[in-house]
């Protein structure tokens, strides 16, 4: 299963271990500044405002960013974005001690705008570098990652309150983690590895004729609806678990853990299940049952045995993430694959805009399902609606793509 992995190039590993630190600080931030914002006395729909505000920056720069970007060297936008984070971790939360909310946003918006730089470029950049045989590995590596180091941030915060040593407030932990960020910034290797730029096969040509929109397009709008579906689950399951079974920060924190620890095994065999289940498999299947897990989730908070309904809604938890986790290194693969070579870099910046996008729609579509009274349940019930619509989406992409690939050895692979 590592042998794979083992192949990959230095460069790209010391850059995975630089993607790990930063992964440390936002998963501290994940699992712990909702709880420090109910603390200070804010509502679940005002959380979800300052949810919101992390995706502004996103949706207004990843386009023009990536049309930019094309036929450019895309490292120093990753080294960029990485420097961005950590600067706007420490404002926002010199900020949220403070209650100063307008640069509380200010600064949520640059810290959505450095990860807009990392999710723009880092799939492109891993294409560029890595060989062909190698770029799954790379992909999943990269996932798996960010995944690893939130199972060791979970698992380190619930190690802490559980032993007692030291008594410490969310507020020096999230700026312990924020340390940890620029540690991952200084990791990041200083020489740029070359990358191989997509030739421009018509150098007058306009935008409109360089990239190929209507297949952008066309591979993006299943992405856009199950990142809706993603945007109204992810930022609010902390609280989810908080207002229905009261789950204080730090067993959220080692729930978190146990679960990523699950994600991270999963985005580590995503290649091997693309190979033996193909696209249809490792795409349909995976979400097929994550939503299914989800729905199951929404249901739990209306059963009478309190204690019963949170043992089920922690399994029901910690098997959905894994499944939708599994299948995103393979939709960013064959999403890849699908618009061709030279559209690589925009179509990543699509996916930013389109997951920028979602969720800031989703945050809004959030405060107006819970302003109507709807319980968390019935919002993961919804959700469960928009995916499965997105799975269609998949399917029919899946579909065309069968029909328009030779039946190569290796294609017949995927199918």
């Amino acid at each position: 299963m590592f042998q794979g992995y083992r192949k990959l190039d230095p460069f790209i590993l010391r850059f995975i271990a630089a993607e790990f630190f930063i992964q440390l600080m936002n998963s501290a931030w994940q699992l712990i500044y909702n709880f420090y914002l109910l603390d200070l006395g804010y509502s679940d729909t005002e959380i979800a405002n300052f949810i919101s505000a992390r995706f502004i920056l996103v949706i207004l720069l990843s386009l023009p960013l990536g049309l930019w970007l094309s036929k450019r060297q895309i490292f120093p936008l990753i080294r960029w974005g990485m420097l961005a984070i950590t600067f706007a971790a420490i404002v926002s939360l010199f900020a949220t001690i403070r209650k100063w909310e307008v640069l509380m946003t200010i600064s949520l918006v640059v810290f959505g705008g450095g990860f807009s730089l990392l999710q723009i470029g880092i799939i492109p950049w891993l294409i560029r570098v890595a060989p062909p045989k190698q770029q799954p590995e790379a992909i999943a590596l990269h996932f798996a990652s960010w995944s690893t180091a939130a199972f060791l941030m979970g698992l380190t915060l619930w190690s802490i309150h559980w032993l007692e040593t030291w008594q410490m407030s969310k507020p020096f932990i999230l700026g312990t983690a924020t340390l940890l960020g620029f540690i991952g910034f200084l990791v990041l290797p200083k020489q740029v590895m070359q990358e191989a730029i997509q030739p421009q096969e018509h150098t007058k040509s306009t935008i409109m004729e360089d990239f190929s929109w209507r297949k952008n397009t066309v591979a993006i709008v299943p992405q856009f609806i199950l990142s809706l579906g993603a945007g109204l689950t992810i930022p609010y399951i902390s609280l989810f678990f908080h207002a229905e079974f009261q789950m204080p920060w730090h067993d959220f924190a080692l729930m978190g853990a146990l679960t990523t620890l699950l994600v991270a095994s999963a985005s580590m065999a995503s290649p091997i299940i693309r190979l033996k289940y193909g696209y249809t498999g490792a795409i349909l299947g995976t979400q097929t049952l994550g939503v299914l897990a989800l729905v199951a989730m929404g249901f739990t908070s209306s059963l009478a045995n309190g204690t019963l309904a949170m043992i089920l809604a922690i399994s029901l938890n910690m098997i959905r993430q894994p499944l939708f986790n599994m299948s995103w290194p393979v939709i960013a693969e064959f999403t890849m694959t699908f618009v061709g070579k030279k559209n690589h870099v925009i179509t990543s910046a699509l996916r930013s805009t389109i997951w920028g996008l979602s969720f800031f729609i989703s945050a809004r579509l959030f405060i107006l399902l819970r302003e109507q009274g709807l319980s968390y349940g019935e919002v993961f019930i919804i959700t469960g609606v928009i995916n499965t619509i997105g799975i269609g989406g998949y399917q029919y992409l899946i579909s065309i793509w069968k029909r328009s690939e030779p039946k190569t050895a290796d294609n017949a692979a995927l199918i």
